[in-house]
């Protein structure tokens, strides 16, 4: 589909929740259960092409739980612009990591922790590289999607909390840069340790 009203198609664009580099996530005026995520293509670093294989490893990671599925995908503006409609996630773990009243206790912090390494140990075990480790592509959610999601217990909580990856632009379907991902979680999860000083 092409032309301005493109990003309206089925699912109406609310408000802006957060940007990236190549994209901007919006509610769903019409369905609070969903977002809308509007990547602006780049010739260089986010080309046309990737579009289609983004989604395909999105799929293959919901597959495995450790993200939730792409449930309707669309391109327009002359092939300047694609759109994904996922399940909307509560909060990134980078703004809620400093949470004292969700992770108030020592034991908290180290399970987040081992969460992280949990999630990533096990994308990497079906070859799959991320190639954008941080907190920022970490969701956090009491929502359990699939069958078995990397599970986080806080004694802030009376029930579990599930961690989910985002953002596949950059992920391959190849162990070949899985040391440059392992080597990313290792800077992260020690960079953690040292900010909670465990």
């Amino acid at each position: 589909m092409e032309g301005s009203n493109c990003l309206n198609v089925k699912w109406v664009r609310g408000k802006d929740v957060g940007s990236g580099e190549f994209s901007t996530a919006y509610e769903i005026a019409n369905d609070g259960d969903h977002i809308m995520k509007v990547i602006t293509f780049d010739d260089d670093l986010m080309p046309y092409s990737k579009f289609d294989d983004m989604i395909r490893i999105q799929n293959l990671v919901a597959s495995i739980d450790l993200t939730v599925p792409v449930v309707d995908q669309w391109v327009c503006n002359n092939n300047q612009t694609g759109v994904i409609v996922m399940k909307k996630l509560t909060a990134q773990l980078h703004g809620v990591y400093k949470n004292n009243k969700l992770f108030p206790k020592l034991k908290d912090k180290m399970n987040m922790i081992a969460g992280i390494r949990e999630i990533y140990t096990r994308l990497f075990s079906h070859d799959i590289s991320h190639g954008d480790v941080g907190l920022r592509n970490i969701m956090i959610d009491k929502k359990k999607y699939g069958v078995s999601p990397v599970k986080i217990v806080v004694s802030s909580r009376d029930y579990p909390l599930y961690l989910y990856l985002i953002d596949f632009q950059f992920s391959l379907t190849s162990d070949k840069y899985i040391i440059d991902d392992k080597m990313a979680v290792d800077e992260l999860t020690k960079w953690m340790e040292r900010y909670y000083d465990l």
